[in-house]
């Protein structure tokens, strides 16, 4: 009996040794960890913008936050026992002319762990439309482009924009004479001097018009049947020309002349310039001027007017 009492305790001692080792061999408890591959930045296209995919690894709870509800991500909790996530970002199209950007935010109980950019491009025109037929007419401002023309009408506000190329543009499909011809402008962008000109040409080609020439010196003359006359000349930057929103022609009988005409340029609502004296072509049977968009040298690729509006009052 004493043998096997022994014995017994031997056993015993055995089972508690190995009760003791399989403890000893749990697995040690790993620290809380966030990883995440995505970039800190990134850059859509305005139409149709390619998805954003980064995975998050955890061993933690994660979410995401973003500050546009354009741009958002999926999914944007971290699952109860998945440790690597896709994430997926989706954007919508940008109908908007202004680019922008949304902020995506990576959180866990440690924090916020990391911050995404997202930026995406503006709403870009179609291409512009390069005009195959002379007789094809733009109604919004009645006008005919001339078969090199590039414009394009702007879906959201129905205002044309014009790409400047080399010689005439277009020319309205109405005559001018005596009155205010008013031109709105809503954007303008010259890079360079290309001599742009806003001319009034009669058939007899008396003329009339405000212009560009080499070192950002603009001038206003009248010629032709309108007797030639030195023009009145000033100098304004780039900045100041993309400023142009509002340009008024204004025909009269010279109050100072009698039989003479008095033809005028304002500028943004200032006076630019008067010419005085000047020849009646209307009084000696003349139908009218066209008003002319033109440039007589190669423009910067590019550069573009959007006209609101082209307005004649008759006298």
């Amino acid at each position: 009996m004493k043998r096997i009492y022994t014995y017994m305790l031997l056993m015993a001692g055995i089972l508690m040794s190995s009760c003791q080792e399989y403890e000893i061999d749990s697995q040690p408890e790993l620290p809380p960890t966030v990883l995440i591959d995505a970039l800190d930045d990134y850059t859509i296209q305005a139409s149709s913008p390619s998805r954003i995919v980064f995975n998050i690894s955890a061993n933690i709870p994660w979410n995401i936050e973003t500050d546009s509800q354009w741009c958002m991500p999926d999914p944007s909790m971290s699952g109860a026992s998945s440790l690597v996530s896709e994430i997926v970002v989706t954007s919508e199209d940008n109908e908007t002319y202004e680019a922008r950007t949304a902020t995506i935010t990576v959180s866990s109980e440690k924090g916020v762990v990391k911050v995404i950019t997202v930026r995406q491009a503006a709403r870009k025109d179609t291409e512009p439309h390069v005009i195959d037929d002379p007789d094809v007419q733009q109604s919004e401002m009645d006008v005919t482009f001339a078969p090199e023309a590039s414009y394009m009408t702007i879906p959201s506000t129905g205002y044309v924009k014009v790409y400047f190329t080399m010689g005439e543009m277009f020319r309205t499909n109405y005559l001018i004479k005596k009155g205010r011809t008013v031109i709105e402008i809503d954007d303008m962008k010259m890079s360079a001097i290309c001599n742009l000109g806003f001319n009034f040409t009669a058939e007899s080609s008396a003329n009339y018009k405000f212009h560009m020439e080499s070192g950002n010196t603009y001038w206003f003359r009248c010629a032709g049947g309108f007797s030639w006359v030195a023009p009145i000349k000033k100098t304004f930057t780039l900045d100041e020309v993309n400023a142009i929103r509002k340009l008024e022609f204004v025909v009269e009988d010279d109050p100072d002349t009698p039989g003479t005409l008095k033809i005028s340029i304002y500028i943004n609502g200032s006076l630019y310039g008067s010419q005085t004296g000047r020849t009646d072509i209307f009084a000696a049977g003349d139908p009218g001027c066209h008003f002319i968009f033109e440039s007589g040298a190669e423009p910067a690729v590019g550069d573009y007017c959007v006209f609101k509006s082209i307005t004649y009052i008759s006298e």
